[in-house]
């Protein structure tokens, strides 16, 4: 008996030693372009749904070139299309694009595709159209909301004006972007779409956590395309990462990795303030900032319960007493402060390994005896 319990307790222990394979959260990365070539799978390049070209290994435009979208398009051989995901962009701003408009904005896209009916055959119901970005003239980041088709449905009933910025939040003066003609100017911006909050970066830095309009999980429906925005610039991107919302792709604090896994939270009407924490900026963020690892936990107990199994001759109950040790394997965060984070411009896993995962090993019988109980006479 003793050789079964020993042989137990060491499979226990080698499920201990793979347990940590098994809990980490770190998320990945789901697409990801440099711009080293114009490649047709990636992007829908031709005019004149789209202006922009790619130089120097980066997408340049001005003032005509609007919008490029990802190729989400089946006819063509796309599959850029992503339901809840954290996704960013390099972009600069050179100089005024050539129309000598007041607005010059640099920013990305993001939709929510409904299809209520779930028709396989029924691309798209409707559309809530969510952009995020940087305004020159304003100094501030805004995000607007625009309702299309069946989405419509979700249009705020009061508190909303057609074509405005639903959030707006001013730019400390020390990290405002600037336009800059020898590309010296260049930020990055980006969203994360996570359990119905939609939250705004730049530079990785937090401005904005927002209550999508569904009131639920977006993006459960259709996956999007993603899109960067210029109006009125002349402009370049570069270095665009789509990962999965549990991914750090914005250097964030192991705390505020812990608030994705839980979904999220949302301050409508406030700026969000920097939630990087240790995890820095762009500017710094090779450092990286507090990291993580898991460790695995053992909590081992001998479990006794009885069992009747027949009566004897005398009516008497025959019980036997079953023994079990019920083992929980499971894992706990611990920080480690070297601050040698993950590499700085696509974000890493780092610093937000969160989730546990628990898993209950119960092994039966290591012992039983058999008990007799006088009931009645007969």
């Amino acid at each position: 008996m003793r050789k079964k319990i020993v042989f137990l307790l060491c499979a226990v222990m080698i499920l201990a030693m793979l347990a940590p394979a098994a809990v980490s959260a770190d998320g990945m990365i789901l697409w990801e372009d440099d711009f080293s070539s114009k490649d047709p799978a990636n992007w829908l390049w031709d005019p004149p749904a789209n202006l922009f070209d790619v130089e120097n290994e980066k997408v340049e435009g001005w003032a005509e070139c609007v919008v490029l979208q990802s190729n989400y398009t089946p006819s063509t051989g796309g599959t850029k299309r992503f339901k809840e995901c954290a996704w960013k962009v390099e972009a600069c701003a050179l100089e005024d694009g050539g129309r000598d408009d007041d607005t010059h904005y640099l920013g990305v896209w993001w939709a929510d595709y409904l299809n209520p009916a779930g028709d396989p055959n029924v691309d798209n119901d409707g559309q809530i159209v969510y952009e995020w970005g940087y305004d020159f003239e304003k100094g501030i980041l805004q995000l607007t909301a625009a309702f299309d088709g069946a989405a419509t449905a979700y249009e705020p009933a009061s508190g909303y004006t057609r074509g405005e910025p639903v959030f707006t939040v001013e730019v400390p003066a020390s990290e405002a972007p600037v336009m800059d003609p020898s590309g010296n100017g260049a930020f990055t911006v980006g969203l994360r779409i996570s359990g119905g909050v939609i939250s705004g970066f730049m530079n990785d830095k937090k401005y904005m956590d927002f209550n999508a309009y569904r009131g639920a999980t977006t993006g459960t429906e259709l996956g999007s395309p993603v899109l960067l925005v210029n109006r009125n610039c002349h402009c370049t991107f570069d270095n665009v990462v789509v990962a999965t919302p549990d991914y750090n792709l914005f250097n964030e604090s192991a705390d505020a990795q812990q608030a994705v896994g839980n979904g999220g939270t949302s301050n409508n009407g406030q700026g969000a303030g920097n939630s990087g924490g240790s995890g820095g900026n762009s500017g710094n963020a090779g450092n990286g900032g507090t990291k993580t690892r898991i460790e695995t936990t053992i909590d081992s107990e001998i479990v006794t319960h009885s069992r009747v199994i027949g009566v004897d001759e005398n009516g008497n109950e025959i019980t036997t007493i079953e023994s079990e040790i019920v083992t929980v394997i499971g894992s706990r965060e611990v920080a480690d402060t070297d601050g040698s984070g993950s590499s700085a411009g696509r974000g890493g896993s780092a610093t937000g390994d969160t989730a546990v995962i628990v898993i209950a090993v119960m092994i039966v019988a290591l012992g039983s005896a058999i008990v007799v109980k006088k009931v009645s006479e007969r």
